[in-house]
Formats: structure tokens, sequence, C-alpha cells
């Protein structure tokens, strides 16, 4: 088996060498000789990533929108390894956007990615450190429809058809979607982040307080994305998606986000396909605190705790000694920084009033959460190089309150 992974890394290194030195330059040629690259530009963006697919596609499409660009974007999301594959299938009927699924396709292509001439950089949106992301003010543009997405009619009834088979007594209009983060996709695919970010997993159990309130006014709760399934785990105040083939999933898990009532999640870039969709976005255990308010303005993200020395760190010192861009774990661990888990009884105030103004629409709940002493406070404390510093979603009132990090 070694030996096997060994050829298969060797090999792996092999055609990555060969594209960058010999296809990439050839067809970055051709493509300049032949002006397509008057045409098309190719977008930098991952699309193993389901925030980077995501933000980057909405956001190219919004400004292709604003800046009505000559061009048609190039998106690369090989169908074996894509994120979501029917959330491709959706951009493939967008005009402004071609969209190559063919694995050898995208092996040949994937350098004309970076060449300046060829490509797009996405990395503006949501993917530079030290940087305010400009998803929050593609987002708010004026005079661009609300939503870049719609569903192709055939792949919505199909989508509705898997729901109704796997939940065939459930109202999709009374539903929620909970995503935790637990490290578990991060595994299966081998990817560094396992071992370097397990700071951004969350913990089922911080929920519970929330689960319970929804669960009492009727309202289903639907668990999505891969986790680690354990039979121990208190299961009672949601429901899961069952086992299907892949692309199934994909849009089974797509059609209840775009449809559902709100969207709880963590530190993971899953909830940007709720903003996709104009769906309320609430988020727990957020860290880096950076990243705290999500891209929709109808968000909100609770922080998780972080101390030093056993003294608790207001919000002023995180920024002020810039933990709010630790983006690895050995930089909390080198700072000596512990981060503490959201307690259920922490979350519960600021969900009852974020689901008020936002799934119930309670509008002077929502002049008062933009104008609360809390959300002005930290407003003025987020620096410029903040990733979410022109965010319009929220931070948990009573819970910074309660801790007084402000």
């Amino acid at each position: 088996m070694k030996i096997i992974n060994s050829f298969k890394k060797y090999q792996k290194k092999a055609l990555s060498y060969s594209n960058r030195r010999l296809f990439g330059p050839i067809l970055r040629w051709l493509f300049i000789y032949i002006n397509l690259d008057q045409r098309y530009r190719f977008l930098n963006t991952n699309s193993m990533a389901i925030g980077h697919l995501c933000t980057d596609v909405d956001c190219f499409l919004r400004e292709w929108t604003l800046k009505k660009l000559k061009f048609r974007g190039v998106l690369l999301a090989n169908r074996k390894e894509a994120a979501n594959s029917a959330l491709v299938k959706i951009w493939k009927e967008t005009p402004s956007l071609v969209v190559v699924e063919n694995p050898i396709c995208c092996y040949f292509f994937d350098y004309l990615r970076v060449y300046k001439e060829t490509g797009y950089d996405c990395n503006k949106y949501c993917a530079l450190d030290g940087q305010a992301a400009e998803v929050y003010k593609i987002r708010n543009s004026e005079g661009i429809p609300d939503l870049m997405v719609s569903w192709p009619n055939k792949l919505l009834e199909r989508a509705q058809r898997l729901f109704k088979k796997a939940f065939p007594e459930i109202d999709i209009e009374r539903c929620v979607v909970l995503h935790s983060r637990d490290s578990i996709f991060d595994e299966r695919i081998q990817n560094s982040n396992y071992n370097s970010q397990r700071y951004r997993n969350s913990d089922l159990t911080s929920y519970n307080l929330i689960l319970a309130f929804l669960k009492e006014r009727g309202y289903t709760v639907i668990r999505i994305g891969e986790y680690s399934k354990n039979s121990f785990v208190e299961t009672d105040y949601y429901l899961q998606i069952p086992e299907m083939e892949l692309f199934e999933k994909n849009l089974l898990e797509l059609f209840v986000v775009s449809r559902c009532k709100l969207f709880l999640g963590s530190a993971s870039g899953a909830s940007d396909m709720a903003s996709l969709w104009g769906r309320p976005v609430f988020r727990l255990n957020t860290l880096p605190y950076s990243m705290l308010r999500p891209h929709y303005s109808q968000g909100m993200g609770i922080p998780k705790l972080l101390y030093l020395k056993g003294n608790l760190l207001k919000v002023e010192d995180i920024f002020a000694r810039g933990y709010h861009w630790f983006r690895n774990d050995s930089q909390y661990q080198n700072h000596g920084v512990d981060i503490r888990i959201n307690d259920p009884s922490d979350c519960i105030e600021d969900f009852i009033e974020f689901f008020e103004a936002f799934v119930l629409g309670n509008k002077s709940l929502k002049h008062e959460l933009e104008n609360s002493s809390q959300q002005y406070g930290y407003k003025k404390l987020c620096p410029s190089d903040s990733y979410d510093y022109y965010a319009r979603s929220f931070i948990p009132r009573n819970f910074f309150y309660k801790y007084n990090i402000l």
C-alpha cells in the first residue's frame, strides 16, 4: 500500500510539473495567439472548497454585471472533485459563465488560471489574509439582482422528488439547515487543515438550546455536510440526509439550503451556500475574529472566547495583538491563547433575537440590533485589515455584554 501511495504521489508531481512547464505555457500562447483571452478568463477559484466555490463565482457574476465585462468567466469544476456538483450544474445555465467539468480538460486548462493574460483573480473576494474582503462590498452593491442563481426546472423537479422521498412528512417551508464543522471532510481529502485548523471546529452541544427552541416551535432541522457519525450523539433534534449517490446528496443538500428558513452554521464555507439564496445565517463557535460576521447582511456570528494566562481577552486586545488573523492551531498555541467552545446558554438569547428579527420579520428589533451600542462599538474597534471590515451583518450583543469583551 505504501508503494502504491508513493507511486501516486510521484505521478501527481510529475503531471503537475509537465503541466506547469509544458502544457500550461503552450495553451497560454495559443489562447493569446487566437485572441481567446479577449473572450474568456479562467477563474482562479478552488472548486473543491464550498466557501470559495460559492463566494468567488457569485462575486464574479455580480462584478460581471456591474462592470459589464466583455469576457465570460471559465470555471474549472472537475465533476469528481467539485464541492457541490449540483451547484455547478445550476451555474452552467448562466450566460456569463462557462463551466468545464471534464477531468482531463480541467487538468490541461489548470494553469490558465494563474497567468494574468488568461486568468481572472478571485482572491480579492475572500482569500487574501490581512485585507478586508471585497465580498461584503460586492454583495451590497446596488443595481444588480439580489440573487444571481435560479433553479433550472428539470433540476428543481428532481430535487423536489428527492426531498419528498427522503422526508415524506416534512414541510420544506418549516425547515432549518444545520452544518457543524468537525474536520472529517479535511481528513477524507487529506487536507492539511485536518491537522492545522482544528480551532475552526464546532461542537454540536453548543446548539442544544437552539435546537430545542426550534423543535418547540414546529421547525425541522436537517443536518448537512460530511461529519463523524456517532450513534451515541443525541439526534432527536435534527434529521440526517439518508445514504444516496453523491450527486443526489449534493442536490438534496442544495435544495434544502435554498429553501430553508434559517441556516445554522459554524466556521466553515458551507454557510455561504445559504447566502447565495438569501437565507438568514446564524453561526456559532466562529474563529478567527476577522471572519466573525457572515457575508450576507442577514447574518450573525458568535465567536469562541479566547483566554491568555487565564484572563479573558477583550476584542480590543485581540485586534491590537493581531490575534484576529490567526489561521492555524500553532499560532494560538505558540502565543499561549486558550480557546473555549460556546456554551449553549451563551447562544440562546442572541439566537432568539436573530430569529425574531430575520425569520419572523420583526423590523423594529432589526433596527435595534443595527443600532445597538455593541454593534457600533465593534465597528469602531474593527481594524481596516479585518476580513469583515465592510460587513453589514451582526455581532451578538447579549454575548458581548455578558462577557464584557467590548
